[in-house]
């Protein structure tokens, strides 16, 4: 009668740990009838089908979704729920006692894991805990645990992929793991018979999203005809919206990194650009290669320029949300002015 508490807010490692046990568990031709999906049932029901007895062979599963029990968050509906007492805790405590041998009951919750609450106390006694924490990530950031997440996924669809294109994906996807996993093995599959991923392939892959780069590069070095041809297929996948809020926040870093550059740019002081990229990668936390591809970017356009841009980009934001200009037609006008 294994009880197991998947929590955190990484719902893909989440949705990928219960297809996991239900492919080890669950046997066919019985896996529908023994595998039980529930939404944060009352105890009734939650009692009567952990005691349940499995079906035919191999194991039974009772999934419960969107559990907030062992949680700090809840949902408005969870917040107007009995407060809990000792005879609350005392169900809670029958029904994981009372879990029916082959039976595996399963609490898949959407926040972190609070060991502090009284109903997690009791859950600790029995329950087997697997954390899935969201790890945070800011574009140009290093994150060790995600990279190697990349890696490891890339070697699931027997390839290898390179520090570049990690650092790419991470920053086009904006480091959602559903969105990396997908990229990795759209790239994994159009590179077969070869087996390594590189900055190249995944330029080439990568989806709309992505391709973002792809206009700012062509808008920076001016290049604004074909820069509107990709807006316009951005524009056809999603709304101005997004591209807009990346755009702001690109323009944000590039105004810091070409500050922090006149800074440390000292007339007569023998830096190398390679050398400032490093001092500036170190003050924000950043990529030195990442810094110095920017700047590399960034050398037709002063900060002056770039303040301006960025409160032209509030301004048409303004505008969408206040009805005096479709989202379809702001970015070009940042474009062409």
């Amino acid at each position: 009668m294994p009880i197991t508490i998947l929590a955190g807010e990484e719902d893909f490692e989440i949705s990928r740990r219960i297809a996991e046990l239900k492919s080890t568990l669950l046997v066919e031709p019985w896996h529908t009838i023994n595998f039980i999906k529930l939404n944060n049932p009352d105890f009734s029901v939650l009692s009567e089908n952990a005691a349940s007895l499995v079906f035919g062979k191999g194991k039974r599963i009772v999934l419960v979704e969107d559990c907030q029990l062992f949680t700090k968050k809840r949902a408005k509906s969870e917040e107007s729920k009995t407060v809990i007492d000792s005879s609350f805790e005392e169900a809670f405590s029958a029904i994981l006692i009372g879990v029916s041998e082959n039976t595996y009951l399963v609490f898949a919750c959407p926040y972190n894991f609070d060991s502090s609450l009284r109903l997690s106390k009791v859950a600790l006694k029995l329950a087997k805990i697997e954390e899935f924490p969201k790890e945070k990530y800011f574009p140009g950031a290093r994150s060790a645990k995600l990279e190697a997440w990349c890696r490891n996924e890339a070697k699931k669809f027997g390839a290898t992929i390179d520090d570049a294109a990690i650092h790419y994906l991470l920053a086009a996807t904006e480091a959602s793991l559903r969105k990396l996993s997908s990229e990795i093995e759209k790239a994994a599959l159009y590179i077969l018979p070869k087996t390594t991923i590189t900055y190249g392939v995944v330029i080439e892959t990568c989806s709309s999203q992505g391709h973002i780069f792809e206009f700012v590069d062509l808008w920076l070095n001016g290049h604004t005809g074909r820069a509107l041809n990709v807006l316009q297929e951005l524009l056809a996948q999603q709304s101005a919206i997004p591209i807009l809020a990346a755009l702001q926040t690109m323009l944000s870093k590039w105004i810091k990194l070409k500050a922090l550059y006149e800074e440390y740019n000292i007339p007569g002081k023998a830096n190398s650009p390679s050398q400032i990229a490093k001092q500036i990668a170190s003050e924000l936390k950043l990529l030195p290669f990442s810094v110095e591809k920017d700047l590399q970017r960034l050398q037709k356009h002063n900060i002056t320029s770039l303040v301006e841009k960025r409160l032209q980009l509030t301004r048409l934001e303004y505008s969408i949300k206040t009805g005096q200009i479709p989202d379809s037609h702001a970015l070009s006008f940042f474009v062409l002015n």
